[in-house]
């Protein structure tokens, strides 16, 4: 599997190049002390025995120490690096570019928390400091803050309009979100301006272009510019490993193997030749190959978060599901705002069976707002497993829009596309992913068995369900000192709740739940079903209470879908069917147009009433509602119920159209619910047939 959205934010941190001391004049910067005769030269010689000698002269000249920690930053010894920014800081605390290389060595350390203090102190210091305001664009892209990076970049270029290292951290956040368009344009400005710069500065230009290019999938412009970087820098190892990487994403393993081969003796990191060769082959979905070379560059610089969960997808690519959680785990650890390392964490622990921690972490995604592409497919892929299917649709709409070159996107869509029996649409899918460079697993996550092949087979004919005779000797009800009315209530919510817990049910007796179900598994199942429903605690509760009952929400929509199919042509709802993206719009107007004349003046309305007096049910289970508020709360819901329609077979037939249309189609638990519908209704012992529907005080 491939997601190189994300893999160029994690590739692009890893490599950006150590920019120059930055010039700075005017009133908002102080003054340089380069000036220093005696001071030892920043890109000339730099060699530590000078750097030593120069502090021992100048003990309390903070540049020294600067000076210092910028060559052990070259020489990847960041430990020491920050301890002398920290000694240049305690001289002078003004030292702006002290606190950015600290930042910049701490991320390295994956220590985020101390980063950003850093960099915010500088732009403190200095409000117009360009170079401050790049670096923070920079630091929240490693953080994997793109709409913050974007926003800091757009502050410091409109300071200084050519900052060209600026421009490319502007450039490389859009390409991170998908917005390829936006980075190809930004970068072919940045190349416009660096025409008349130095041949390394044309060189970065140019890879960076091309890198945007071959997100894009336009892969003869990407050889292109990556060649013309090494036209302008011979030794430009960083274009030479995307060139290797565009190769793999065209299946030339071979050519890609001898331009990475190539890339390997010229650079100077060894961890990051071995991440890019990793890449190269997870592109080829060679995953084994891929898991080797991450071994390598995770145990020389274990720090690096993004290594971690690239390796982690290369685990689920063979199978190993722990082996990936682990590694998941690890990158999060590194940093703790990931939303890639965690939606990705939250798919291994659903398919390892553990979706309390999956659901936590998919909560936790929410508070981190704008996720990337790759994390609305995750979201799919766990309602495929759960068989939402509708969710799982709106997902990977949602990421193939703001990606349209994600091959992860189209692949989960064909699998949902197929489960709902739409052929063409999942093969047209199908072949866009494998188009672009998707390669299968070799191990595939779980997908639920329950098909959302949708309006196959019509309702069982409820109202042709003979009601047996009603026997007061034949009543069951566990809970003899309820009234006759409270029966009733409960009794209307049967439709809702009974489907959900396990009962023993024989050809001759129905069982019948406790009123609130209150036994130790009943409470886990209804905890864990009502967190589906977001509701933890009593507002949670009433909110949605408050959104069931003010509506009908369900009656609501009903009527706007059955107002606006009814003004279609015939051709216009086929051609509205053929396209995919009203997959779940087309799929409720076929249920409103062919049950919609069927139901009477109060349409879906039952769906909406038992839906509320259930959850009160479960909520006294769950100790959210006492039994004392359970029952003034539910009566006059129960009441409305009883008014709109004139049997229970008439209530659970307006119920069963209203749950089809609510999940467009079958859902999950579809035939657990049509076998209650079957017992509640066909059942002599059912508690529907031992209470008439009119029974008078509801």
């Amino acid at each position: 599997m491939r997601t190189f959205c994300a893999v160029a934010v994690s590739l692009s941190i890893c490599i950006a190049p150590t920019a120059a001391l930055p010039a700075r004049s005017g009133s908002d910067i102080r003054t340089d002390v380069v000036s220093n005769k005696n001071a030892p030269p920043v890109y000339g010689d730099r060699s530590l025995e000078s750097l030593n000698t120069y502090i021992r002269a100048n003990p309390n000249r903070a540049d020294g120490y600067y000076r210092r920690a910028r060559y052990f930053s070259h020489q990847e010894m960041r430990d020491k690096a920050i301890q002398d920014c920290t000694a240049a800081i305690r001289l002078d605390p003004t030292y702006g570019e002290a606190y950015i290389l600290r930042a910049e060595m701490n991320v390295l350390l994956a220590n985020a928390d101390k980063a950003v203090p850093d960099v915010d102190k500088a732009i403190a210091l200095y409000p117009k400091w360009t170079y401050a305001l790049g670096e923070r664009a920079r630091l929240k892209r490693q953080l994997e803050d793109y709409v913050g990076a974007i926003s800091d970049a757009k502050a410091a270029l409109s300071l200084d309009p050519r900052d060209c290292r600026t421009i490319g951290e502007l450039a490389a956040a859009y390409d991170a979100i998908g917005d390829h368009k936006k980075a190809l344009d930004v970068a072919s400005t940045n190349l416009t301006i660096t025409q008349d710069d130095s041949p390394n500065a044309l060189s970065f230009a140019y890879h960076d272009r091309g890198w945007f290019f071959a997100h894009a999938y336009q892969f003869s412009q990407a050889e292109l510019d990556l060649r013309n970087a090494l036209l302008h820098r011979k030794n430009d190892a960083q274009a030479l490993h995307y060139l290797a990487i565009v190769y793999a994403m065209q299946n030339d393993l071979k050519r890609a193997q001898e331009t990475s081969q190539q890339a390997g003796t010229l650079e100077r990191f060894p961890p990051r030749g071995y991440r890019f060769r990793a890449e190269m082959y997870r592109a080829a979905g060679e995953w084994q190959r891929a898991i080797e070379n991450y071994n390598r560059s995770t145990s020389m610089e274990p720090n690096y978060g993004p290594g971690f969960w690239q390796r982690g997808i290369a685990k689920m690519g063979l199978g190993d599901w722990e082996g990936a959680k682990k590694d998941f785990a690890t990158a999060l650890a590194r940093n703790p705002k990931s939303a890639v390392a965690l939606s990705y964490l939250a798919v291994v622990e659903d398919a390892l069976d553990d979706p309390k921690e999956s659901q936590q972490n998919l909560d936790e995604l929410v508070k981190y707002g704008k996720n990337g592409a790759i994390v609305y497919v995750n979201r799919a892929r766990i309602e495929l497993h759960h068989g939402h299917f509708v969710d799982a649709l709106k997902h990977c709409n949602q990421a193939i829009q703001q990606d349209a070159y994600l091959p992860d996107a189209y692949a989960t869509r064909a699998i949902v596309l197929d489960c709902g029996r739409h052929a063409a649409q999942a093969k047209s899918d199908r072949e866009k992913a494998v188009q672009l460079s998707w390669h299968e697993w070799k191990k595939p996550l779980p997908v639920s068995k329950e098909s959302a092949a949708f309006l196959t087979a019509e309702l069982p004919a409820l109202t042709n369900i003979p009601l047996g005779p009603i026997s007061p000797t034949e009543m069951s009800f566990n809970d003899q000192h309820l009234t006759i009315q409270q029966r009733w209530i409960l009794a209307s919510s049967d439709l809702f709740t009974d489907c959900m817990f396990e009962k023993p049910r024989t050809k001759d007796r129905m069982e019948i739940l406790p009123v609130f179900m209150q036994s130790p598994s009943n409470i886990r199942i209804v905890k864990h079903l009502l967190k589906e429903w977001h509701i933890q605690d009593r507002p949670s509760l009433d909110k949605v209470l408050a959104s069931i009952s003010t509506g009908p929400a369900t009656r609501g929509q009903f009527a706007a879908f059955r107002t606006r199919v009814s003004k279609m042509s015939p051709s216009e709802l086929e051609s509205y069917r053929q396209d995919p993206l009203n997959f779940v719009e087309a799929t409720r107007a076929d249920i409103v147009l062919k049950f919609g004349n069927k139901l009477g003046k109060n349409d879906v309305d039952a769906f909406d009433y038992v839906r509320y007096i259930g959850l009160c049910r479960l909520a006294v289970c769950a100790g959210l509602l006492s039994e004392t508020e359970f029952w003034p709360k539910v009566r006059p819901i129960a009441h409305k119920l009883q008014a709109s329609y004139n049997s229970w077979q008439d209530m659970a037939f307006a119920f069963a159209i209203g749950r089809m249309f609510f999940f467009s189609g079958a859902s999950k638990d579809q035939k657990d619910f049509d076998d209650s519908v079957v017992l509640l209704l066909g059942r002599s012992d059912s508690p529907w047939h031992q209470l008439a529907w009119n029974t008078p005080g509801i």
